[in-house]
């Protein structure tokens, strides 16, 4: 499955994408893996968490940028 960010739309006139991201990714997971394609563009974003049989692909141009809002991401507890 090959999935675009910009089918899906930030809710706000921020255009944060952090939701536009877990929707995708969200979708790939679903379908069991695939491709998440990042246009040429900016998009700011608060955490990206991947899942397992997908890649990232982000076309020449394409940055993203992390949000410089510490409440934005919260500390995960977890063990490794």
């Amino acid at each position: 499955m090959k999935i675009t960010l910009t089918q899906f739309r930030p809710n706000t006139a921020e255009a944060v994408w952090t939701d536009c991201f877990a929707q995708a990714i969200a979708e790939l997971h679903k379908a069991g893996g695939g491709v998440l394609t990042v246009p040429t563009g900016e998009y700011s974003t608060g955490p990206i968490e991947l899942c397992s049989n997908m890649e990232l692909h982000l076309e020449p141009g394409a940055v993203i940028r992390f949000l410089n809002d510490p409440a934005a991401f919260p500390l995960q507890e977890c063990q490794y």
